[in-house]
């Protein structure tokens, strides 16, 4: 083996024990993820919310939620959340994606401020985002930080119901 090779070698195997150490290591913080059980799918779910659940408004960001308490179902996700574009409002696919992919990056990077609310109150939380489509630029230059601040003003309301109906 040459020089090089064996260099590349231990290089790897260094930083797979690094890589192991840190996933060993309990004590980091909130991973921010959204995982695939954290995501609202389907028909009958979105329904449902959108004609039993209560609604939020801030700015171009409507959430329908509906909080239930631990003793229904307990095989689940205490946060689901599902997102959602509407044609009238963004008429192309892309434009819609794009949307999409803001409010969930949006979303999974605020998650956390809501997460230790729901945990300490032990209840469940599904929400639905719809983006109403009501912004002066086009949904194709529509930035991260305009649903970023719509989605964080969104979640401190929601947080707040929380925290009240504990009360």
């Amino acid at each position: 083996m040459c020089y090089q090779t064996l260099t590349n070698l231990l290089q790897s195997t260094t930083q797979q024990s690094v890589v192991q150490e840190n996933l060993s290591d309990k004590s980091q913080p909130f991973r921010y993820c959204l995982q695939k059980k954290e995501i609202l799918r389907g028909e009958k779910q979105f329904q449902r919310l959108i004609s039993e659940g209560t609604i939020i408004s801030a700015g171009n960001i409507k959430c329908h939620y509906m909080i239930e308490s631990y003793d229904d179902n307990k095989s689940r996700s205490s946060l689901r959340a599902g997102f959602s574009v509407p044609r009238r409002g963004v008429r192309k696919a892309v434009d819609r994606n794009r949307v999409k992919r803001l409010m969930r990056e949006a979303y999974r990077v605020h998650k956390p401020m809501l997460s230790d609310v729901v945990h300490k109150n032990q209840c469940f939380l599904d929400m639905i985002f719809v983006f109403r489509g009501k912004t002066q630029t086009k949904p194709r230059y529509l930035k991260y930080e305009d649903v970023g601040d719509d989605m964080i003003r969104c979640l401190n309301v929601l947080r707040e119901r929380i925290e009240e109906r504990k009360e």
